[in-house]
């Protein structure tokens, strides 16, 4: 009698194929939400380095940090609330979904050039990423 191997996957296979691929999200997974991170704060980035020249330019020209701010651009979609209370801004900033948290950015004077410390009370990595970006 002659054994002949049946066509398919051994269970031996079939275990390397699914460690192949549980490896591989395991890695996958961290890099897509770091990305996805700096996707969904990219635009409030920008807008808030607007705000920042802004207040720059405001500071050159008049020599005083203004106790009321008109907004001369309409904020992101993901900003739901800002506040500027003539010491700092606060947005409120949707990160995803329900998820939200407030920005904060501080601005003080250091040898005539204006300096911005930034708070975030969301989740730790957009708040690396945000403040970051928006405290250079």
């Amino acid at each position: 009698m002659i054994l002949r191997s049946r066509p398919g996957f051994s269970f031996l296979d079939m275990m390397m194929y699914v460690s192949l691929v549980a490896l591989s999200l395991h890695y996958a997974i961290p890099c897509y939400h770091q990305l996805a991170t700096k996707i969904r704060s990219h635009e409030l980035i920008q807008w808030s380095q607007r705000l920042q020249l802004e207040m720059n330019e405001y500071l050159l020209l008049r020599g005083e940090l203004p106790s009321e701010w008109e907004l001369s651009s309409e904020p992101p979609a993901c900003v739901s609330d800002y506040e500027w209370d003539g010491q700092e801004f606060h947005l409120l900033f949707t990160e995803s979904g329900s998820h939200s948290g407030t920005l904060t950015l501080s601005p003080h004077l250091d040898s005539y050039d204006l300096q911005w410390d930034c708070d975030y009370d969301g989740s730790a990595a957009m708040k690396t990423y945000l403040c970051y970006a928006l405290s250079r």
